[in-house]
């Protein structure tokens, strides 16, 4: 059928009051990102998640759009989207490269893969910062750069990679200032390697370093990160009061960014303390709004850890069911997550839970099987304690036998 001269003149004139209306929204969604203190109101987000879709078919809306996304990336990250984010950074990833935009496109590649980290698909964490990085570097951008290659340090702490962690992080620190603010990220880092480690008064000083320059900086919710770690140290060195009062001091900080993820890790650790000063019903008021939070976000590694951790709540509550249990549903996401010594830790728990219940075969099958996983770590940090605690529980089995 043939179009009229008139219908096809209101057709594009229809059209450019669309593509005006849909900058204009790009623009206020824009201003209200860059005024927003703690992360945007959950409609100013759904509108932001609307009007890209639209927005992203404008060629020529793109410098605002571009703005758009960069400002909007660390709010969609901290109220927890992640797969339809993700799925949006890609097709802004597509559009930046025709664009032959690539400092943006190397602040895409850097925003997704910290959130393929955030899903525990290392891999593709890794393919996207080593991206970022190559483009930064290309662009002689060296503090960007050095972001980049602080989130890959991370990624590869995650993965148990502490030679290339610190490869990485030297790297960045040569490309740093001395009083760069983004020197408290490889000392944040730092301090989760020694952790992993066990090197408690060394993550005590990282963490407190950390923490020094983020707070020149006024940044909230890193100084809270920051914390997260000292009150791990603490509670390893056994100063339980201390370690209580770091991470009530780090739920403020959260608090005031509105960041409900961080603060239910905190919630956890707090759970951890007080198991181990016996108050498994305490733990257990931090631990189950924490997993409902994990859930929500489908934060696959925060749901192994905090399943574990309610394990042993319960076995001190000698609810042995439910210590199995969660156990199990701990064992499932940690057998996909490709941590050998976290997997360990939790068979061993749950070989302990099944002796404790009386079943010696349970508890001997589940023990020897933890330690053949072990073997695939054998030297590495961590092996010679989770070794002792493995044969110690064998040995209960025997003498129960």
């Amino acid at each position: 059928m043939a179009v009229s001269g008139e219908a096809g003149v209101f057709e594009a004139d229809y059209r450019a009051v669309f593509e005006t209306y849909i900058e204009k929204s790009v623009r206020r969604l824009l201003g209200r990102a860059r005024l927003a203190e703690t992360i945007l109101p959950l409609e100013d987000r759904i509108q932001t998640f609307h009007t890209l879709h639209y927005a992203f078919k404008l060629p020529a809306a793109w410098p605002v759009t571009r703005e758009l996304l960069l400002t909007a990336a660390l709010h969609m990250e901290q109220a927890g989207h992640r797969d339809e984010w993700m799925s949006y950074l890609e097709q802004a990833i597509t559009l930046s490269r025709q664009m032959d935009d690539s400092g943006t496109t190397a602040e895409l590649e850097l925003q997704l893969g910290v959130l393929y980290q955030l899903r525990s698909n290392y891999q593709a964490a890794r393919r996207h910062l080593e991206a970022s990085i190559r483009h930064f570097e290309t662009l002689k951008e060296s503090l960007n750069q050095a972001r980049a290659l602080n989130r890959l340090a991370y990624v590869a702490r995650m993965q148990r990679r502490f030679d290339e962690v610190a490869a990485l992080i030297e790297a960045a620190q040569c490309l740093l200032k001395e009083d760069e603010p983004e020197r408290a990220y490889s000392f944040y880092v730092l301090a989760l390697v020694a952790l992993d480690k066990r090197h408690w008064p060394d993550a005590l000083n990282f963490s407190q370093e950390s923490f020094r320059l983020w707070e020149r900086k006024n940044d909230k919710r890193m100084m809270g990160r920051s914390l997260i770690s000292r009150g791990f140290a603490l509670h390893r060195l056994a100063d339980y009061q201390a370690a209580i009062a770091i991470y009530e001091q780090a739920i403020t900080l959260f608090n005031a960014v509105q960041d409900t993820f961080y603060q239910s890790i905190v919630r956890m650790n707090l759970g951890n303390v007080y198991v181990d000063l016996n108050q498994p019903a305490e733990a257990l008021k931090f631990y189950l709004p924490a997993e409902q939070v994990f859930r929500q976000v489908q934060d696959e590694l925060h749901l192994a850890m905090v399943y574990h951790n309610m394990g042993r709540a319960y076995h001190q509550l000698q609810q042995w069911d439910k210590a199995e249990t969660v156990y199990l549903l701990s064992l499932q996401k940690k057998q996909k997550l490709g941590n050998i010594a976290s997997l360990v830790n939790t068979m061993g728990e749950l070989g302990a839970t099944y002796l404790a219940e009386n079943q010696p075969k349970q508890a001997r099958a589940m023990l020897q099987e933890a330690l053949q996983q072990l073997r695939q770590i054998e030297g590495e940090p961590g092996y010679e304690f989770l070794r002792e605690m493995i044969t110690t529980h064998l040995q209960q089995v025997s003498d129960n036998e």
